[in-house]
């Protein structure tokens, strides 16, 4: 699950960051047809990834459990200072 979070958020929008710079200067020519279609890849990436996380925000893979809490040596925790 975390692997797939990691792609969804970072991968997908910089893949499509160059995907569409690529084509925009394919389809244009230029350095500033470039940029601008490598900031409209991103931002349409962002929104990919946000739409797409807020449908696996329900997803049992993403919520985090706690397996086991770790208490047997309290001394001078904050929860327990010494007396």
């Amino acid at each position: 699950g975390l692997l797939q979070a990691s792609v969804l958020m970072f991968v997908i929008p910089l893949l499509l960051m160059v995907v569409v710079a690529a084509f925009a200067m394919q389809l244009v020519g230029g350095d500033l047809a470039s940029i601008v279609g490598g900031v409209v890849g991103l931002l349409f990436g962002f929104v990919i990834a946000r739409k797409k996380s807020a449908s696996m925000h329900s997803d049992v893979r993403f919520k985090p459990i706690i397996e086991s809490i770790a208490l047997s040596n309290t001394d001078g925790a904050a929860c327990h200072p010494k007396s």
